[in-house]
């Protein structure tokens, strides 16, 4: 297993320490589980940049790269639903189409092909990490009073428009999946 694959793997591993410290009622555990959460987004960039760089680009790393980071974002989404900081809605929507794009790329698997992520698939990784970021933030600070408990509108407004546009991302780039991969799932329907 290669570097870029063992640092891919650490974010599951990340996302374990990221749900234990979570679930522990302390200031000091939140702030600790946000720590973890920002390892495992800056190991997203890390294994990415090392397997382009140094052409350590595995199939294993395709598949699993992805698979990662849908665990980890699944994770932390449940977390700041709990605490006040995203609707249940929205998580749904974003878990929903994460384990479509999974199931996708698992039939995908199946026929020999491996589905990498596309660019936008990058963007919206990267908003969701910015949206759970700011979210472990203000979740640090207030515990799970969460949003409830900022009273400067232009921040909640700030939080609300970066939710929907992670969202609105999301389920695009996942229709984008579908589209251009329709092919695998018309032929085994």
């Amino acid at each position: 297993m290669n570097i870029a694959n063992k640092i891919t793997m650490s974010r599951i591993f990340l996302t374990v320490v990221f749900v234990i410290l979570a679930s522990m009622e302390s200031e000091a555990c939140r702030w600790a589980a946000w720590g973890a959460g920002f390892l495992a987004a800056i190991s997203d960039v890390l294994d990415g940049y090392l397997a382009r760089k140094y052409e350590l680009v595995t199939d294993f790393g395709k598949l699993m790269d992805p698979l990662a980071d849908k665990i980890f974002v699944s994770a932390a989404f449940i977390v700041l639903v709990e605490n006040n900081i995203v609707p249940g809605w929205i998580v749904i929507i974003i878990v929903s189409r994460e384990f479509a794009v999974t199931g996708l790329r698992l039939l995908a698997a199946q026929k020999g092909r491996v589905i990498s992520a596309a660019v936008g698939g990058k963007v919206k990784t990267l908003l969701q990490f910015i949206y759970l970021g700011t979210g472990g933030v203000v979740w640090g600070l207030y515990g799970q009073k969460g949003l409830g408990a900022i009273t400067a509108e232009p921040v909640l407004y700030c939080m609300s428009g970066l939710m929907i546009a992670t969202a609105v991302v999301t389920v695009y780039t996942g229709y984008e999946y579908f589209v251009k991969n329709k092919e695998l799932y018309l032929e085994s329907i």
